[in-house]
């Protein structure tokens, strides 16, 4: 078992040799260019959950009176 172990270590000595960790200041760069505009263009609503109900079923004297609310 400490024979295979041995071997893994190996293998991840390996792996880490060949692919390097990436320069931090790279990726600032391109998390500041891609990430930040997509969270800038996200919709801003100006209206609550109540008031789009309450624009989509009007419950006015006027209209129950008028026969338009049933």
């Amino acid at each position: 078992m400490d024979r295979m172990n041995d071997k893994l270590d190996a293998l991840w000595a390996e792996y880490r040799e060949a692919c390097p960790d990436p320069e931090p200041a790279a990726l600032t760069v391109i998390m500041g260019v891609v990430l930040i505009p997509q969270f800038q263009k996200a919709l801003v609503y100006s209206s609550n959950y109540v008031d789009v109900l309450a624009a989509d079923h009007p419950n006015t004297y006027v209209d129950i009176l008028n026969g338009d609310i049933r």
